[in-house]
């Protein structure tokens, strides 16, 4: 059985090579610019693919203070500090939905926590973690 159940989207943000707004991103596809490039940001050395979206140049400080305007003081004060302890994964991620939610609007609207959702597509992960888990696994799968 088919469940008929809609989904609206109602906000979108993004974070890659080619920009980490809406607008520069669809400009730069429309272009024909290419994320891809050589990896600038990693040692190289004994990596066989050097090709990839290398976002190691993203600020995502400054990032965060690019939509400070948009945010209440009390939020961006506590992303501030979360940003402290955060890996640059979480960091790009955390700005990826706020950009969705500012898209929404849903900052100024009142909604319920169990009706909304932010998926998040990419690779979200650092490499000491998947390293580390890797290792994990070989010693007591």
């Amino acid at each position: 059985m088919i469940d008929n159940k809609r989904v609206v989207i109602t906000g979108m943000g993004t974070i890659n090579p080619l920009g980490d707004t809406l607008e520069d991103y669809y400009h730069n596809l429309i272009a024909g610019n290419s994320g891809i490039k050589k990896w600038k940001s990693i040692d190289l050395t004994e990596i066989e693919c050097k090709l990839g979206g290398d976002l190691g140049a993203y600020d995502t400080k400054a990032a965060l203070d690019n939509i400070r305007e948009q945010l209440s003081e009390k939020l961006h004060k506590k992303l501030r500090k979360l940003f402290r302890t955060m890996t640059f994964s979480n960091k790009a991620t955390t700005l990826t939905a706020i950009h969705a939610f500012l898209d929404a609007g849903l900052f100024e609207a009142e909604t319920d926590p169990f009706r909304i959702s932010v998926p998040v597509g990419g690779h979200n992960f650092n490499s000491k973690y998947i390293l580390k888990n890797n290792h994990q696994f070989e010693e007591e799968p």
